[in-house]
């Protein structure tokens, strides 16, 4: 269990109904004038944004691009994420393995776009909300879907590219294997469906890549929590 101490003004913020950009300033002014800087820092912020029930779009926007931040290049980090960066955001925006927030959905996306390198468990786990959302309609994803329907859409399919977008090499898609595994299983759950067709071709492209440049090597470890404690001091 993680106990966290949130000074003024983060203390001020932690349960406020609505987050706003005068909040934003407030942070970057106050508390976190050059980003975040330890992991710590990164579940004061987590916890701030997961206490209020709305958010302002400067605060999602602000929210996505510090994490994203401190996740590729802040703190002690110098190098792209690996595997073990990636094992301490999962372990902060999915848990169990589902994305419930819309905010932190976006967060590993954005991540995922700064980072030259990524952790191959990183794409797995954003490929995983499109099996959620089509398997048992779970997540943020599921919630922002714009086409309902129960095979892949155009919508889902650009939500894809985003993701693999890098493996794309002269009409292949290089995958490692948990990558491949992924779209194995979105894959499983769509057959027979009414799929868009670029499903299919996208699918029968795959690959297994021999590139170890996104195999699991070190930065941060964490173990993943089992809660949180938030104490207020003054």
């Amino acid at each position: 269990m993680l106990e966290l101490t949130l000074r003024y003004p983060a203390s001020a913020l932690a349960g406020k109904p609505r987050l706003t950009r005068d909040d934003v300033q407030m942070l970057r002014r106050w508390m976190f004038p050059a980003g975040l800087q330890s992991e710590t820092d990164a579940w004061r912020i987590l916890l701030i944004h997961r206490s209020a029930q709305e958010k302002s779009l400067d605060w999602s926007r602000w929210f996505v691009e510090v994490m994203a931040g401190f996740f590729t290049r802040g703190g002690d980090f110098r190098r792209n994420p690996d595997a073990d960066r990636a094992d301490c955001l999962m372990a902060m925006i999915a848990p169990e393995g589902v994305i419930g927030d819309a905010d932190e959905l976006d967060l590993l996306l954005h991540t995922m776009e700064l980072a030259g390198a990524r952790a191959d468990s990183l794409a797995a786990l954003a490929l995983d909300q499109l099996r959620l959302a089509l398997e048992t309609g779970e997540g943020a994803y599921a919630a922002q879907r714009s086409a309902k329907r129960s095979g892949i859409s155009v919508d889902d399919l650009d939500f894809v590219y985003r993701i693999v977008r890098d493996r794309l090499e002269r009409g292949r898609l290089c995958m490692t294997e948990r990558e491949a595994a992924a779209m194995s299983r979105i894959d499983a759950v769509v057959r027979g469906r009414m799929n868009h067709p670029g499903w299919r071709r996208l699918v029968d492209s795959l690959v297994l890549s021999d590139d170890d440049r996104r195999a699991d090597r070190g930065w941060l470890r964490v173990a993943p929590t089992d809660g949180l404690i938030l104490e207020d001091a003054a």
